[in-house]
């Protein structure tokens, strides 16, 4: 699916997408390096609830779900990348969650 396409699909409650220096300040704080394709993705959304049926597959091209949600630098605790990984410990591997 094309980046646009995905970000048409989320509600990003009125959130601004991530610039740069929001990146940056993510990744020193916490010290974790986000992939160049999804900070892409946070440069064009702020991340939130899914909207539409947007599906996945693993690697092997079986059927893997449906994204609900999508992480980002948002304010609201649910999409927070930031609040997530303080409110689960341990190595961090949540950014969006499908079902």
């Amino acid at each position: 699916m094309e980046l646009w396409r995905f970000v048409d699909a989320i509600n990003q409650a009125g959130e601004r997408p991530a610039a740069p220096a929001d990146l940056q300040r993510f990744e020193e704080t916490t010290g974790i390096f986000l992939p160049d394709d999804y900070c892409a993705f946070l440069m064009s959304c702020a991340g939130g609830r899914c909207v539409q049926k947007v599906s996945f597959d693993f690697p092997n091209g079986v059927w893997a779900g449906y994204v609900e949600d999508v992480g980002g630098l948002h304010k609201d605790p649910r999409y927070s990348l930031e609040q997530n990984r303080k409110s689960h410990p341990g190595p961090f591997t949540r950014i969006w969650c499908g079902s």
